[in-house]
């Protein structure tokens, strides 16, 4: 009999209660079963007559949705157990296992396990108690699903900002999600603690580590590990990463810069590596060779690896393109430089200076990491869309953060503009350029053409006058702006190339102005498939979601018709005073062509864009009703009505970014 298998299971939690003569009999019938990174354990909708524990690793619970999206709800460490479900009830599994880790398992066959609750009743309340915190997991509503724990920070050089960005995204970790964060710094150190001596300290089981972490005041915490770099290193790391996240929801590695068998068995395990480069040209060389290497150990370098570009300058504009092509990888984050460090060293610079440029990208950061971001969606409405401006103004001015911005229409120009680094005040400089009617017809090149009344040239001349050549990848807040596939009628969501080309594509309105072919699609309006774009924010997983609708519906212009018809019986002194309203908002140039084409289109989106609020966390309505589409030169009125109509949703708003 193996009296170290007789050990491991009686300090498993879910066996603890057994007697010595149960856990004996147990261990000579116990298979120990290991299985690499990667490899499914059971498969949703099999059947398996067994029962698992955790020895070592992790693993993850996963189902998929009808939609085809997969939702973890579980994620197993030492000590866990799963499958009590499929022979306590008779089932196939519901779900998927697979190991997040290399792992070691133990595996119960049903006649052991029959056995065991025979003669051991007692163990079955800790069965079934995990049974039903199970089934419970399942039926919530917007159960958040952690794809990753363990990320592995690499500095391709020394200097390049590596332990800055470790301390900081560790303290907005714990800002942002409330949750247990764990720095492990590496980088090699006499007086330390050894792998092999933490491995013997804590084990397999998993004990308590507080005596051996440092709490720093920012509400994470420091385990230092000295590396040696010999292959007994490497071949704990398994386990140590398992170790881990049973104690902390995010652990982030701080790695030594030599590639030695332990940091390179660290990229293996881990769940994500943020490579941290420089722009010179020697880190992205550098770069692109180590990219390279992992390709050769078989990492999914597209799926794992996300570059953050240190010491980046203020205007990147048309730099970052060039990075990525030299690298053959996008850059997921570029963070820009700060003067000095911070003085106090319990306060990192992000939770010192959040609003600067380099504490935005990396809470930014840490919210995606911790699925906590927040979601910005700018619908369509033609000049009503200016109020966008005055929204974001509010979020601007009251610090709220936005990690995602999406936009259809007028609301595509105006995301495109704030994610290029554009501030409100700028915008609305912007559309002051066009605050008379000579202006705005100037930009307006009427043509014969087939497809539309302009031409759209001089519209997309001007855009390039704000935008530039700017590329997705230049802009400071991950952003998606949508079109319209006219002979599909298809959503087109653009979050790469040209952010013009993008805009120009959104903003075609059918049959005003032409249409644009790009990759075997002829495009239009964004706001015909999608006037609110937030299905496209819940797709990337954003928890937190503003709408900004500006479209009227259908009961607020029913109230507003009919008071203006009951206006039309008043005295002839008053009934003066409403035809002077109606000649200053131009209902005179009702009924034309191009007005009832936009006026029969909003119609048509004002459903669309109220169903799609409903799954907003947040709706702006920054309805103006005695207003016209094409009022672009009036646009105080606009911006004003954004503001107004953010800051009496204040209170539900600054609560969004609490987890």
């Amino acid at each position: 009999m193996d009296v170290k298998n007789i050990e491991l299971l009686k300090n498993l939690p879910i066996f603890r209660s057994l007697n010595l003569a149960s856990v004996k009999k147990l261990a000579d019938k116990a298979l120990f079963v290991a299985f690499k990174k990667g490899e499914v354990v059971v498969h949703e909708n099999a059947q398996d007559d067994a029962f698992y524990v955790v020895v070592s690793g992790r693993l993850q619970a996963y189902t998929r949705l009808k939609s085809g999206a997969t939702r973890v709800f579980s994620t197993y460490c030492s000590g866990d157990c799963f499958g009590e479900n499929v022979l306590l009830a008779g089932e196939t599994y519901w779900y998927t296992v697979r190991c997040l880790n290399d792992a070691v398992l133990l595996k119960v066959l049903r006649e052991d396990f029959d056995d065991i609750l025979r003669n051991n009743p007692e163990v079955m309340t800790p069965f079934s108690r995990i049974f039903q915190d199970r089934i419970q997991s399942l039926r919530e509503e917007k159960k958040r699903a952690k794809w990753s724990s363990i990320f592995a920070l690499y500095g391709i050089h020394t200097g390049v900002g590596k332990a800055l960005l470790s301390t900081n995204l560790a303290a907005s970790l714990r800002a942002e999600t409330g949750e247990p964060v764990l720095v492990v710094d590496m980088n090699s150190s006499e007086g330390r603690l050894s792998l092999m001596k933490f491995e013997d300290m804590v084990n397999w089981t998993c004990a308590d580590i507080s005596e051996l972490v440092e709490h720093h005041p920012a509400g994470y915490d420091v385990l230092r590990i000295e590396l040696k770099g010999t292959e007994t290193e490497a071949n704990l790391i398994p386990s140590f990463f398992g170790c881990l996240v049973k104690r902390y929801d995010y652990v982030l590695v701080d790695l030594p810069g030599e590639l030695t068998p332990p940091v390179q068995q660290s990229f293996l395990q881990c769940d994500e590596i943020l490579l941290i480069t420089g722009k010179e040209e020697e880190n992205i060389y550098r770069s692109r060779l180590f990219l390279r290497d992992l390709e050769r150990e078989q990492v999914d370098v597209e799926e794992k690896v996300r570059i953050i570009l240190t010491r980046a300058p203020d205007d990147l504009s048309n730099g970052i393109d060039s990075i990525q092509r030299h690298l053959g990888h996008p850059i997921h984050a570029h963070l820009a430089r700060i003067a000095s460090e911070p003085t106090a060293a319990d306060r990192p610079f992000v939770l010192a200076k959040p609003v600067h440029a380099f504490s935005l990208v990396v809470t930014r950061l840490a919210r995606e990491i911790g699925n906590v971001r927040v979601g910005l969606a700018l619908g369509s409405g033609a000049a009503r869309g200016l109020a966008h401006i005055g929204v974001i103004r509010v979020l601007e001015q009251e610090g709220i953060i936005v990690d995602v911005v999406s936009g259809a229409s007028m609301g595509a120009f105006i995301a495109a503009v704030w994610a290029s680094g554009k501030s409100a005040d700028e915008m609305e400089e912007i559309a002051l350029r066009v605050n008379t009617k000579r202006a705005f017809f100037s930009l307006l090149d009427f043509t014969w053409m087939r497809g539309g009344l302009i031409k759209g040239r001089k519209i997309e001349a001007f855009l390039e006058s704000i935008l530039g050549d700017k590329t997705f990848a230049d802009t400071f807040i991950d952003t998606r702006l949508i079109a319209t596939d006219l002979n599909t009628i298809e959503e087109i969501v653009f979050s790469e190339g040209r952010l013009v080309d993008a805009v120009r594509a959104s903003i075609a309105i059918p049959g005003v102005i032409t249409p644009i072919q790009s990759n075997g699609h002829l495009l239009i309006d964004g706001g015909i498939s999608n006037p609110v774009p937030i299905s496209v924010l819940e797709r990337m997983g954003v928890s937190k979601i503003i709408a900004v609708n500006t479209i009227p519906h259908a009961e607020m212009m029913r109230e507003y018709h009919q008071i203006h018809h009951e206006l039309g019986g008043l005295p002839k002194e008053q009934k003066q005073m409403y035809d002077s309203f109606r000649r200053r908002t131009r209902w005179h140039l009702d009924n034309n062509i191009m007005d009832i084409n936009m006026r029969a289109m909003h119609a048509m989106q004002s459903q669309i864009a109220a169903t799609a609020c409903a799954n907003a966390d947040v709706v702006i309505r920054p309805v103006i009703l005695d207003s016209a589409w094409y009022e672009f030169y009036d646009p105080a009125k606009y911006i004003r009505k954004g503001e107004e109509s953010a800051r009496a949703m204040l209170p539900v708003l600054q609560k969004l970014p609490a987890r």
